[in-house]
């Protein structure tokens, strides 16, 4: 998972590996991992989950990695442009194989927005998903809406 500070890393992999979410906001420096292994199945799958707060670390879990979750705050549409801008062409070129999603977090808090915003955001990130031959989901942790099942089963 790769994104700026304070778009919900952190949240969402705590809510898919261990249930639940802080309610305080702590930044992750360096980064910060969790493990869990679900039956899907006869098959037993584990999910190595690595939270990543600055670039610098970037390299050390991308290259390798199946999957790679772009995370975007909905209510900060400027987290969206640091994953055009900086993430994703970092990204990019230490691994071109993986899979990319691009995830919307705190739905929730997007939710309130007047409609108009709302479709502009989407139209955006839609885009933005296009581009990148992403998969896009919004989620909120805090919620769970669209946590677990549809993005790390994706």
């Amino acid at each position: 998972m790769v994104s700026d500070p304070k778009v919900g890393k952190t949240s969402l992999m705590r809510k898919f590996a261990e249930g639940y979410v802080d309610e305080y906001y702590n930044q992750t420096y360096g980064v910060d991992f969790n493990e869990k292994t679900i039956k899907l199945g006869n098959h037993e799958i584990t999910f190595s989950i690595w939270d990543f707060g600055q670039p610098e670390f970037i390299t050390y879990a991308c290259y390798d990695s199946v999957a790679i979750l772009f995370m975007f705050d909905l209510s900060q549409i400027s987290t969206l442009y640091s994953i055009k801008k900086e993430w994703y062409k970092q990204t990019r070129s230490i691994n071109k194989n993986a899979i990319y999603l691009l995830i919307g977090t705190k739905y929730d808090i997007f939710a309130e927005f007047p409609r108009e915003i709302q479709d502009n955001i989407t139209k955006m990130a839609r885009d933005y998903a296009r581009a990148m031959n992403a998969s896009l989901i919004f989620c909120s942790a805090k919620y769970s809406i669209n946590t677990v099942y549809k993005i790390f089963l994706k």
